[in-house]
């Protein structure tokens, strides 16, 4: 292997430099396959491990006399596989005796140090006097230096901070410029030959600090001439102004407060006032104003950024020719036709894996208010990044007509509010986006400011301009109004710009675009439509949960105070920096992120596919085609009957409850009955009950031990983080709608002990109108609120034992099957596991009854709803599942092996001898003529319509539906992942190979700009393929190196070297 020998500088801690040759060889340049190839190209990933402490790696502080026992925070017991806590309530403990030794060094550094008793200087080695004019260096170490030695050592380096030495302390009040020190700007301070007569004062903003110094620039022939701009900006230097600048920002500077921005929100005054403060405490030393100045420079900085990661120095077009969307950070492994995407591939068999998954939604935290004198800002390089053309956009918008609340399922904040949001002192109701939902990156154009609420004519155009110019098999869009927002989206199309309508073919769309509801979102609306809308159910859907725009928004909503006073360009510039930065983090973040998710889906679809067998396997051969069909015939029509359906009955369910009383007020409202509120009683409740349930379902999925360890973990804390900003709205409005309530929540905090943990989602008390008293719900309630409630229980107790009845009689329609035709460990570890998943919605949907019912008796007398009884355990069972004692048990049990012995039989004989209904009454009902106890479950409420076999048919029918459904979910899951993992290493090969040819780009610039313009396009190219081997290797680790050997990737692509 070649070597090269590089010239090394190492410094002694006491300044002294000392110089060495390094040896190192020269990595073996690596060899880039084509697209084609990675078309074979399986990814590996190893199986997920059960441990989430596998990657820790602990670090101690060993203080002397410390045990290491001591230290042990987390540890594993090798023999019981059980994690050892040692977690100490005083984590300062092994540091607090070493206090004062830490404190002396400290105060060490106030005096001469080592060098009291004979100082000198580091550079020239000069003995000093104690009382000499001694001085050190903050920035460059703690050795001394005299006058002489630290001018000449601080030539090329006029920002660091020096101290002198009076004789008892170090004075921190000197600087550079009071030795003596003019920096030649030009020649990196060394002398120029002809340098420019007038010395200029200049304030340099500094990543630590704020410097004053004298500078002068230069004038000879080296310089080319160079305006006084163009050598500050050679120097590293970023001047606030064209004209005769006075203060400059650094480089690193601007960089750094860029980082801040976007990691830790920073402002520019909050910036700005800790440099200014940063040795200067006290305000000793005046330092002009440069809050406005700095704003400005950061501005302009993080948008030539932004141009120049998008090559446009490396454009004849430059800057002003930048299109639409162009500067944004891609999602990498989202489709894009003709950079990540195989050649031919729309005749591949799986066309859902080309498919483009985006999700929208709207945020109205980002507000913006009107500025009484306001100036013209324009944004700089409008509508080239993530938000859309404004010009365009308001042209557009001055056309809308209010729309009519078109709402057919529930009503909806966003539909009800579109037209009557407030927005008074407002220029920005806040902001709607188009988002990629599986990676949550933000789309080109894919950001727009709302006016007045989320109306449709600023949704469709955000979502047209996010999906402008795309080639992709499909697009699949989630939305939280999506089955009201999709009903007239092709003619509301013909009202827009046509530089946003696609190309048609015979004047329809070429798009294939369909509308599904996110889960989380979607669980608010009607069973109908949820089920013929969920993205669950969607063929060739993957398994997203189309939740994306929340976690964006809960990362962005951190902007929304500092954007709230903006101006709209500033605001704009801000927003477009977090962008570029959030996009770009998820795409480094896919590395990881994406292997996760493969070693989950993995196990998942294996799982669901064993799950949806061994419900097939209880199922006779007509049954089942009869429900393929139906199945199969849905998916390709959805006028037809829904699968997911259960027989449906007149009796009023929650969903209809709710949305009639919301659509009561809303009449009341237009009626002028009831003055117009941002929220309305029956509302409110709603929203209560969803946090209850929310909270049920958080409990239940903590415990939930079927979910990967690592996956779990992570669902658990979005759903809690997601919950508590619900309850936020809930507790606002409550102080209208409860105040005892409010009063009683706010006691509860106040009483709560502040050095324990605040109680996590699902123990949070709400404080509904049934915790109340009667006289407080009196006194301290809206009028009328005890009634919504009471609506909305007696739905709640309808819809449980419904569902409860039809879940009992799956799981004894699959118990028996079980027990007639299950052979061996595994077909019975397969039927647990189904039924277990059964007998966990039979428990919640028993908890809810009885929660709802509990409320219900609170609310009003006890025999007001005598068909709601206390539902015990032992009468969750179908009415033949006990008997009147032990002997009718047993016997139950004999004939019950008999029954499965002759059924197992007549269907070894004849697969096609017994109907569903006969293997369902002969092993659900029995042959004998015992005397059974009958639950009341069965007869509340009338008892239910159909017979026996009815139930069970539509019972399982449905169940089947959704396994199916999840078997199917997770296949797709596994092989939408596989393709965006090439997609990724696609797109990293074609960035090399675009900014390979940037880099011939011949700009009219000297000498060393063409070379900087050069030298930037390899870097970008280099980085790229490092960036792609490194992903390369992650998922290619361990067993997977022979997969790709075998799809044709070769063995110097496997390497990490670059």
């Amino acid at each position: 292997m070649a070597e090269a020998t590089f010239r090394g500088t190492n410094f002694a801690a006491g300044g002294l430099a000392h110089h060495h040759n390094v040896v190192v060889p020269v990595p073996k340049r690596r060899r880039i396959h084509s697209n084609d190839e990675l078309s074979r190209w399986e990814p590996t990933v190893a199986a997920p491990s059960t441990d989430p402490f596998e990657d820790y790696i602990p670090m101690f502080f060993m203080g002397e006399g410390v045990s290491c026992e001591d230290q042990v925070i987390d540890l594993v017991d090798e023999r019981s596989g059980k994690r050892k806590r040692y977690a100490s309530d005083d984590p300062m403990s092994c540091w607090r005796p070493h206090a004062a030794e830490f404190l002396h060094e400290l105060l060490r550094h106030e005096a001469l140090g080592n060098d009291h008793h004979h100082p000198q200087c580091t550079t020239c080695a000069r003995p000093l006097s104690n009382d000499a004019s001694l001085y050190k260096c903050e920035d460059c170490g703690t050795f001394l230096l005299c006058q002489e030695c630290c001018l000449e050592r601080h030539h090329a380096l006029p920002l660091h901070r020096v101290m002198r030495w009076t004789g008892d302390f170090w004075d921190k009040h000197t600087s550079l410029t009071e030795l003596g020190l003019v920096y030649q700007v030009g020649h990196g301070g060394h002398a120029c030959p002809a340098p420019q007569s007038t010395v200029y004062s200049m304030t340099v903003i500094a990543p630590t600090h704020i410097c004053r110094l004298k500078i002068r620039y230069c004038a000879c022939s080296r310089g080319d001439r160079a305006t006084h701009v163009q050598q500050l900006l050679r120097e590293g230097w970023y001047p606030a102004t064209v004209i005769e600048p006075a203060t400059c920002a650094t480089f690193t500077a601007l960089d750094h407060f860029a980082l801040l921005t976007t990691v830790a929100t920073t402002n520019v005054r909050d910036f700005i006032s800790s440099l200014q403060l940063s040795g200067n405490a006290l305000r000793m030393i005046p330092l002009a104003e440069c809050y406005r100045a700095f704003g400005g420079m950061s501005r302009q900085w993080t948008f030539l950024h932004r141009m120049k990661r998008a090559g446009r120095a490396h454009d004849e077009r430059g800057i002003a020719g930048t299109r639409p969307g162009e500067a944004v950070v891609r999602c990498w492994a989202c489709p894009q036709d003709g950079v990540n995407m195989p050649v031919g591939w729309r005749n591949d068999d799986l066309q859902y894996v080309h498919s483009l998954f985006l999700s929208m939604d709207a945020n109205f935290r980002l507000k913006n208010r009107f500025r009484k004198n306001a100036r013209p800002d324009a944004p700089l390089g409008g509508g080239s990044g993530c938000f859309v053309e404004s010009p365009l956009y308001k042209e557009h918008l001055r056309g809308y007509v209010n729309e009519e609340d078109v709402s057919s399922c529930i009503s909806f904040a966003a539909l009800m509010e579109k037209d009557t949001k407030n927005t008074v002192g407002c220029r920005v109701s806040g902001c709607g986006a188009c988002s990629c939902t599986r990676h949550e990156t933000l789309r080109p154009n894919g950001l727009g400011d709302l006016q007045k609420g989320e109306r449709y004519a600023n949704m469709d155009f955000i979502f047209w301009s996010a999906i402008k110019n795309e080639n992709v098999a499909k697009v699949l869009l989630t939305y939280d109004i999506g089955c009201q927002w999709k009903k007239t989206l092709w003619d509301r199309l013909n009202k827009l710009p046509p530089l946003l309508q696609p190309h048609t073919d015979d004047g329809r769309p070429c798009l294939d675009i369909e509308v599904r509801l996110p889960v989380w979102h979607g669980n608010v609306h009607d069973i109908a439509c949820r089920s013929a809308n969920s993205v669950r159910y969607a063929r060739g859907a993957g398994k997203p949960d189309g939740e994306g725009p929340e976690r964006i928004w809960a990362s962005m909503n951190t902007l929304a105070t500092a954007t709230k006073e903006m101006g709209e360009g500033v605001r704009d510039g801000v927003i477009e920096g977090w962008s570029a930065h959030h996009n770009l983090q998820k795409n480094v973040g896919q590395r990881v992120g994406l292997e996760r998710r493969l070693q989950l889906a993995s196990v998942q679809s294996q799982q669901r596919k064993e799950e949806l067998k061994d419900i097939e396997d209880a199922l006779d051969t007509p049954t089942l085609s009869a429900w393929r069909k139906m199945f199969d015939d849905y998916e390709g029509n959805d006028q037809l009957p829904n699968p997911f359906l259960p027989h449906v009955s007149d009796e009023p369910s929650e969903q209809r409850v709710r949305a009639q009383l919301v659509r009561d007020e809303a009449d009341d409202v237009r009626m002028g009955r009831t003055p117009v509120r941002a929220t309305a009683k029956a509302t409110f409740i709603v929203l209560g009950l969803q946090l209850e349930e929310s909270q049920s379902h958080i409990a239940a999925m903590a415990q939930d031990i079927s979910i990967a360890a690592l996956d779990r973990d992570r669902q658990v804390q979005e759903q809690r983080i997601a919950w508590f900003k619900r309850l936020a709205r809930y507790r606002a409005l409550q102080e209208h709608f409860m105040p005892a309530a409010a009063a009683k929540a706010l006691a509860d905090e106040q009483s709560r002990n502040s050095d324990a943990l605040p109680p996590e989602a699902e123990h949070v008390k709400l404080w509904l109108p049934s915790d109340l008293t009667r006289q407080e719900r009196e006194e301290g309630c809206v009028e009328g609120l005890g009634e919504v409630e009471v609506r909305l229980h007696v739905a709640q107790c309808t819809d449980a034992l419904k569902d409860t009845r039809s879940r009992l009689h799956a799981r004894r329609f699959l118990v028996n099957e079980r027990n007639a035709h299950g052979y061996g460990q595994r077909d019975s570890t397969r039927s647990r596991n189904v039924i277990a998943r059964l007998d966990d919605r039979i428990a919640r949907l028993a908890n809810k009854y009885r929660s709802a019912r509990s409320a219900l008796l609170r609310l009003s007398s006890a025999d007001a709803y005598p068909a709601f009884r206390e539902l015990k355990d032992n009468d969750l069972v179908i009415d033949d599942d006990r008997e009147a004692d032990g002997a009718s048990t047993e016997r139950l049990n004999a004939q019950g092996q008999r029954s499965s012995r002759v059924v197992g039989t007549a269907r070894k004989t004849d697969s096609t001898a017994l109907s569903a209904r006969d293997r369902a009454i002969a092993v659900v009902r029995g042959a004998d003529s015992r005397r059974n106890l009958t639950s009341w479950i069965w007869t509340a409420l009338g008892g239910p319509e159909e017979d026996t076999e009815a139930q069970v048919h539509d019972a399982v029918r449905v169940e089947w539906a959704k396994a199916r459904a999840r078997s199917e979910r997770w296949t797709e899951e596994v092989n939408i992942l596989k393709e965006e993992m090439r997609r990724v290493l696609r797109f990293l090969q074609w960035r090399a190979d675009w900014w390979d040819h940037r880099a011939l780009f011949e700009a009219a610039l000297d000498p060393a700009g063409r070379a900087g313009v050069r030298a930037y396009a390899l870097r970008q190219a280099y980085l790229a393929r490092r960036l792609r081997a490194s992903f390369h290797v992650t998922w290619s680790s361990g067993s997977g190196k022979t997969a790709l050997l075998e799809g044709g990737i070769s063995d110097d692509e496997c390497s990490s070297n670059t």
